[in-house]
């Protein structure tokens, strides 16, 4: 039985006014960091949705979409869980990263990706327009960040074409869930 019907793209818009507006108590010296991330995501987000004439994602929560979310998540985490060991992560950092704030922070630029590339550009554009534009994206993010990383540029591209597959099998959340496991491994993966 469905859930009642709720707005999960204005749950997420009032995640990053938390986010924005805690980001001094919640992400100390990263501060100015998340809160220009999350003004550039609200940005995109808000720039995307009226180019196309669509509207925040309203959705039913059925125990089918909260079961795709969790199997992805937990999907994707434990395909990525070896890779923090390969890169000296010890456990203890792995574990108190993932219980941090950073999780918001996760969850939100996974939905508003999600929302854009899977459930917007990808019908518009193609999967492959859809890749590129992700790739591109984030190639802009890493040069602001401080240098063009175009390895991470390939593994983000070819992570669009799994998660747009994913998106077409499991829906939003599945997609979401899987996006969500991996931006927490590389958010954790930053914060050491």
């Amino acid at each position: 039985m469905p859930l009642p019907k709720i707005t999960l793209g204005l749950i997420v818009l009032f995640m990053m006014l938390f986010l924005y507006i805690n980001a001094d108590i919640v992400y100390g010296i990263y501060a100015e960091q998340v809160k220009t991330v999350m003004v550039a995501y609200f940005l995109l987000l808000a720039v995307v949705l009226a180019s196309f004439g669509v509207g925040l994602p309203s959705m039913s929560l059925s125990i089918y979409e909260i079961k795709n979310f969790a199997l992805m998540f937990i999907l994707t985490s434990l395909v990525l869980l070896p890779l923090q060991f390969l890169q000296g992560l010890s456990a203890e950092v792995a574990i108190t990263t993932a219980l941090g704030f950073g999780l918001f922070h996760a969850f939100v630029k996974a939905f508003i990706e999600e929302t854009i590339w899977a459930d917007i550009l990808k019908k518009r554009i193609g999967r492959y327009g859809s890749a590129i534009t992700f790739g591109l994206f984030h190639l802009a993010v890493t040069f602001t960040a401080g240098g063009i990383n175009f390895i991470a540029i390939g593994i983000l591209m070819i992570l669009r074409f799994i998660w747009d597959y994913v998106h077409d099998r499991y829906g939003i959340m599945g997609s979401v869930g899987s996006h969500f496991a991996w931006n927490s491994f590389t958010l954790g993966m930053r914060l050491i």
